[in-house]
């Protein structure tokens, strides 16, 4: 992302007037419990707070400081709480954002953070959307089902996925690790009908107002790997799009499903078939071909519309596309050259993805599996209720 440097405090200053944070200059110390800092650039801006790259002012070492907006002491008190209890893992082990402090500075709220790279989504958008390799696709995933896996462990949702929050630690390696555990949540706190995430990253059940579990941030991920794949998102950026996809991708949900949902009524209300455009991929040989088969296996896994029957992080660790049993060779090797391939190697040619008149995606063909058909002895269906949806 884009940085803007203190030295110009144009629009450094309407944003901080805009979200009430404390105004920063370079000559600023913002004395922290543990440290002192001195900032350098704005590095980035969400709807709680910014974030400024800061340099320590004992070691030199530069990390990053999120500044919560003033009005905001409850937002910033939950992820400090979040923050507080993710201390029992270890960062690195688990592709966690590593958390160095917490303090008030102006009456606003301060976390300290090591500094990354780039996120996933400006690191696509600097490869003018050029996708990624299922190679390099593949290191991403297991990193991030290890991060995810001990988010369960300790009975943690992320809630926001999405490649904005997922960042590059060292480009050549594809390390990556999670970040930005603002809407972070515990799931003894989950209730029925609560809408979070992204709506383009939303989980099926979130968006049908169903019970839930940490499963969501399975299904965000899956988003994140499509993204990967076709360097755009997978979803359209509102709920309808997405449930028209789903229903185009995965068929019509079962009814038992659809009953259970305080949002249903909101989509469903008659039966309509569904057609839709593709794009295709060549593939170069018979394993690529095998390859892009796993990868598809697991984003149905990802996507499976019960939340009960999706796959878990542990279990998708040992999937074929993670594991590579199902290609020759030594997969170690293969885990070894990833690196490699992904800055000089040869490179699968994707053609771009149709986008209709409204700028929505359409879904790759490879994708697409027969319509799920409700029980002939349900005693109520369900089906689409807007036609804008099919």
């Amino acid at each position: 992302a884009s940085e803007r440097s203190l030295g110009n405090m144009g629009n450094t200053w309407f944003m901080q007037l805009r979200y009430n944070f404390p105004k920063l200059s370079k000559s600023t110390i913002i004395r922290g419990r543990l440290s002192d800092y001195i900032p350098e650039a704005i590095i980035g801006e969400g709807s709680f707070g910014q974030v400024a790259r800061c340099r320590n002012v004992a070691t030199q070492e530069l990390v990053a400081i999120k500044i919560i907006d003033k009005y905001q002491m409850k937002a910033g008190k939950s992820e400090i709480r979040v923050m507080d209890h993710l201390r029992q893992l270890d960062p690195d082990k688990n592709n966690l954002v590593r958390f160095n402090e917490h303090f008030r500075y102006k009456r606003s709220h301060c976390l300290s953070f090591e500094i990354l790279d780039i996120s996933l989504f400006d690191y696509i958008a600097g490869r003018r959307c050029k996708s990624l390799t299922l190679m390099e696709i593949r290191v991403i995933t297991q990193q991030m089902l290890v991060a995810l896996d001990a988010l369960k462990s300790i009975g943690l949702v992320h809630g926001d996925i999405k490649p904005d929050n997922i960042m590059l630690v060292d480009r050549s390696s594809l390390n990556v690790k999670l970040i930005d555990f603002g809407l972070a949540f515990q799931t003894s706190q989950i209730k029925k009908g609560w809408l979070v995430q992204n709506p383009s990253y939303r989980a099926f059940e979130v968006m049908l107002g169903l019970s839930f579990n940490e499963g969501i941030d399975m299904w965000s991920l899956g988003c994140v790997l499509g993204f990967l794949h076709i360097g755009n998102h997978f979803w359209p950026n509102n709920e309808y799009g997405v449930m028209k996809r789903i229903i185009d991708l995965i068929g019509q949900p079962d009814n038992d499903l659809l009953s259970d949902g305080v949002y249903t009524e909101n989509f469903f209300y008659q039966p309509e078939e569904h057609s839709w455009g593709n794009w295709l991929k060549k593939p170069r040989d018979p394993l690529e071909v095998e390859d892009v088969q796993s990868f598809i296996d697991l984003l149905k896994k990802m996507f499976e519309l019960d939340p009960q029957k999706r796959i878990s992080p542990a279990e998708a660790l040992g999937h074929n596309f993670i594991t590579m049993k199902h290609l020759s060779g030594n997969p170690d090797t293969l885990w070894d050259s990833a690196p490699e391939r992904s800055q000089g190697g040869p490179r699968e040619r994707l053609v771009p993805p149709h986008c209709s008149k409204r700028g929505n995606l359409t879904q790759p063909s490879h994708l697409k599996v027969q319509e799920q058909q409700p029980p002939e002895a349900a005693a109520k269906k369900y089906v689409v209720r807007n036609k804008d949806i099919v």
